[in-house]
């Protein structure tokens, strides 16, 4: 499960709301349902590293990726059994843009 927020993530578990003290005295995280760290301390300044919490922006990229890639294969689809002629024309590069994706290169 991935939790997307809007906004400023949080740098290590001590500032986020997830954090618990359990039965067993250690430091628990509510979303991971996992310890990460026996005691206060160790929670300062750590961050586990499958930490659920994702910025927004990481969501909509993907959602964005997603929609594009859908739309090439309907393009490549559309070409194929249409007897190799468009019957709507979208340049790959144009869906490459909208992803964010230039010349090879990703923002």
């Amino acid at each position: 499960m991935k939790v997307y927020v809007d906004g400023k993530l949080h740098k290590d578990c001590v500032s986020c709301s997830n954090l618990y003290l359990n039965n067993s005295d250690t430091y628990s995280c509510k979303l991971l349902k996992e310890v990460v760290g026996a005691n206060f301390s160790d929670c300062m300044g750590y961050k586990p590293p499958n930490c659920p919490i994702k910025p927004l922006s990481d969501y909509t990229k993907q959602v964005r990726k997603e929609v594009c890639e859908e739309i090439k294969a309907k393009a490549i689809k559309n070409y194929t059994l249409e007897h190799k002629i468009y019957t709507y024309c979208i340049e790959p590069n144009v869906l490459d843009q909208i992803q964010g994706e230039q010349n090879g290169s990703k923002n």
